[in-house]
């Protein structure tokens, strides 16, 4: 699961800049553990990113 999200988020933060009409993106995640996952990865790719 955790490279999943890792390569869902870097290619998510990488793509924003032209995603210019898109008002919202939601990631739909059944379990507990997943979201923690996910709130993981996210949370190391921005820091990697450096974004705000």
């Amino acid at each position: 699961m955790e490279p999943a999200a890792r390569v869902a988020f870097n290619t998510l933060i990488d793509m924003l800049p032209r995603l210019s009409s898109v008002k919202h993106i939601r990631f739909v995640l059944f379990h507990d553990a997943d979201v923690r996952v996910h709130e993981s990865v996210l949370e190391n790719v921005i820091g990697e990113k450096n974004v705000e």
